[in-house]
Order: C-alpha cells, then sequence, then structure tokens
C-alpha cells in the first residue's frame, strides 16, 4: 500500500506543481495565454502516451516493470530541466516531453496490485492519492515562488526533490507477491494481452466500454480542468490562502476513501460492481444539486468547491481501475485492469486538450465560476445517462450467464 500510493504521490511531484505559476505574459501563443498553451503542452503529451499505453502496459512484462517506471521518471524530469532552462518558444516542447512518459505511470504502478483480495483497499488508497497529490503538491510549488525561485525553475525544483523518494517507492513496489491460488480463483487469473485478447474484450463488452468511456471522458475532461485552473477560480471567489488546495482536498479523500472501502469489503463481485454502479448514479445527482443550490446563493463557495469535488472524484476514482476490476472478476476475462485503464484515459485526457484549446481560442473571456457549472452540469446528466446504459447492459449480461449457468 505504501509503495503504490508514495510512487504515484510523487509521479504528482513531476506532472502538477508547474500549475501553481500564473506564467503573466502580454505575449501568447497562436492567440493562447502562456499557462493554458503549457498545460495543453503537458496534457497533450500524456494524451499520446495513454494512446500507445493501450499496448504497452497492457502487454508489459512483469520483470520490467520497476526500470519502466525509473526510466520513465528520467524523461520527465528531464522534460521540466528544459523548461527551466529553454527561451520561451520551446517552453511548450519541454513540457510535451515531461508529460509524454507521465501518462503511463498509473497503468503500471497499478499493475502490481491487481487480481489479489487487497486489491479495491489498495486501490482506493492509491486513488486518493491523485486528490492528496495534486492539492499537496500545488501548495508546495506555491512555497517555492514565495521562496523565491522563478516560476519556470519552480517545477524542477520540486521534481527533484522527490527523485529519491519515488525510487525508494519504487522498490517497495517490487516486493508486492503475486496473486496467490485462491486468489486467481476468485479474481481471475491477470494475463498480458496481445491484439486478438483485446479485441476479443472489445468485441463481448463493446456498449458498456463506449458507455463508461464517454463517462469516463466527461469525469477526466472535468477533473483535469479542475486541477489545472482551481487557482483561478479560488481567486474568482475570493479565496486566497494558499492552503485552500489542502483544506478542501483532504476531507474529500477522506470521505471517497471511505465510500470506496465500504464497497470494496463486498466479497460477492456481481453485488460489489452493482454498488458501483449506485455510485455513479447517486454522486451524479447530488452534482446536480450542489451545482443548483450554489447557482441559487444557498451554498457557500468553500462547499461548493468541496462538494462538487466530492461528487465528482466518487465516480472517476473508481472508473480510474477499481470498476474495471470487479468487471474482469464478474465476467472471468482474460486480461489485465491496464487495457481497460488505458483506454478510458487516452479518451478522458484526448477531451481534456480539445476542451481546453475550445475554451482558450474561442471563449477566452469567459469566467472559470461560470464555466464550471455549466460543465458540471453537463458531467452529471450525462453521468446518469451512461451509467444507466452500462448498468442495463451488464445486467442483461450477467442475467445470462447465470441463465446459462443453470441449464449446464
Amino acid at each position: 500500500m505504501a509503495g503504490s500510493f508514495g510512487a504515484y504521490f510523487c509521479m504528482y511531484a513531476f506532472r502538477k506543481p508547474f500549475v501553481a505559476g500564473s506564467y503573466e505574459s502580454a505575449d501568447a501563443f497562436f492567440g493562447l495565454d502562456y499557462k493554458t498553451t503549457f498545460i495543453i503542452a503537458q496534457v497533450l503529451g500524456y494524451t499520446l502516451s495513454k494512446f500507445w499505453g493501450i499496448r504497452f502496459v497492457s502487454g508489459l512484462e512483469q520483470k520490467r516493470r520497476n526500470i519502466t517506471l525509473l526510466v520513465l521518471i528520467g524523461i520527465a524530469l528531464l522534460g521540466l530541466l528544459g523548461f527551466g532552462f529553454m527561451p520561451i518558444e520551446f517552453k511548450p516542447l519541454a513540457i510535451f516531453v515531461n508529460g509524454l512518459p507521465l501518462g503511463l505511470i498509473w497503468g503500471i504502478v497499478f499493475s502490481y496490485l491487481e487480481g489479489h483480495h487487497y486489491t479495491e483497499f489498495v486501490g482506493a488508497f492509491l486513488s486518493v492519492s491523485i486528490i492528496v497529490a495534486s492539492g499537496i503538491l500545488k501548495s508546495v510549488g506555491m512555497h517555492f515562488l514565495n521562496q523565491g525561485v522563478e516560476e519556470f525553475w519552480m517545477p524542477f525544483c520540486v521534481g527533484l526533490l522527490f527523485i529519491l523518494p519515488f525510487i525508494f517507492f519504487v522498490n517497495l513496489l517490487e516486493k508486492v507477491d503475486p496473486p496467490s491460488a485462491d486468489e486467481i480463483q476468485d479474481k481471475s487469473l491477470r494475463i498480458k494481452m496481445n491484439k486478438q485478447d483485446r479485441a476479443s474484450v472489445l468485441n463481448a463488452f463493446l456498449t458498456p466500454i463506449l458507455a463508461m468511456i464517454c463517462f469516463y471522458v466527461l469525469l477526466t475532461v472535468v477533473r483535469d480542468l479542475r486541477d489545472n485552473y482551481m487557482i483561478e477560480v479560488a481567486q474568482e471567489l475570493n479565496l486566497t490562502s494558499a492552503a485552500i488546495f489542502t483544506t478542501t482536498e483532504i476531507p474529500i479523500a477522506i470521505i471517497t476513501m471511505i465510500v470506496m472501502f465500504s464497497i470494496g469489503s463486498i466479497k460477492k463481485n456481481r453485488l460489489a460492481l452493482n454498488n458501483y454502479l449506485s455510485l455513479f448514479l447517486i454522486s451524479m445527482v447530488l452534482l446536480l444539486v450542489c451545482n443548483f443550490l450554489f447557482k441559487f446563493g444557498i451554498l457557500s463557495s468553500y462547499w461548493w468547491i468541496v462538494g462538487t469535488g466530492l461528487f465528482l472524484f466518487s465516480s472517476y476514482l473508481p472508473l480510474n481501475g477499481i470498476f474495471f476490476e470487479r468487471i474482469i472478476a464478474t465476467f472471468k476475462i482474460s486480461g489485465n485492469i491496464g487495457f481497460f485503464v488505458m483506454i478510458a484515459d487516452a479518451f478522458g485526457y484526448f477531451g481534456s486538450v480539445s476542451l481546453m484549446l475550445t475554451k482558450g481560442l474561442m471563449f477566452s473571456n469567459i469566467l472559470w465560476v461560470p464555466f464550471f457549472q455549466k460543465i458540471f452540469t453537463l458531467l452529471a446528466i450525462g453521468g446518469i445517462l451512461f451509467t444507466a446504459t452500462t448498468w442495463i447492459t451488464l445486467s442483461r449480461k450477467q442475467n445470462k450467464i447465470l441463465s446459462d449457468e443453470k441449464h449446464l
């Protein structure tokens, strides 16, 4: 648990601190401000690695995982070094190089955990690291800036600070034992997948996979925008304390982890799967309610940030791996989580890049708070529809399996 949480927490030190800078300038790239350009460049690299990861992570040999992780993080650090010293016109290329290897790390780290009885408990801690790390490391970045570190060198300094801890936690991951015979019986054997394996799974589960990918695209777009532009949102709401990113995210992390632990304690895979689908529906309904309460002045700015973040992450975190763990276990799929997660992430971050480009080029004068109000509403409505579609199709498939078993 410590190895997975620590490794992914440290990864965020190479990805997120740079958004703490404002990079204000009268100049811009193709009509985009500096910060939006840098964010798009990094997410574009991150997105491309996700598409590559569909094949790479699902087919990765276990004995090469630790070396692969160290090489990837080394490339990311070199990208941050270039971000510090390269001329302004080449900085987007440097941050693109930084994002390119980071998109593979989640799938590789999770591959150490899948197929165990404890996967969902440890996966919950790993997922929560996304919330905690993003908030804390943005605060770390702001601390470096307050100490006088130049904006473009701040991300490299933060990354350098976390390189040794990352190596330590990767070594802890290497000590994780493979699934036991009992775990394989209950959770199914996790194997690397070739082209035929991937095609077979897609053919059998095309409708629910497409529905969940569409839902995950919405979740990823909103989560990524929330991560990257929370400083601007807080400023518009007159929440100026650097600690705001920690005080809002830690309660979200704790509550989300408790909910995920509760579902993770369910031994029957089908029941747990249905509970996750219930969680998605309830979260999206409450997200809609929270957004409307804030719009009409009933809910304060602080609790709007906490509430919308909670209901966002209550769906995003399970869909980032654990939900697919239960699908594999329920239907005894021969494969691994990496395949599902990389598909979802690839299209999710593609959607994130597309929306940031659209807003930056066509709606750059729109304020962030009303923009987030609209996008939260879209997420809630879309999430309800896509979850309902998934639930119906998976239930039919489950019922067919049970019917076939009765006739054997």
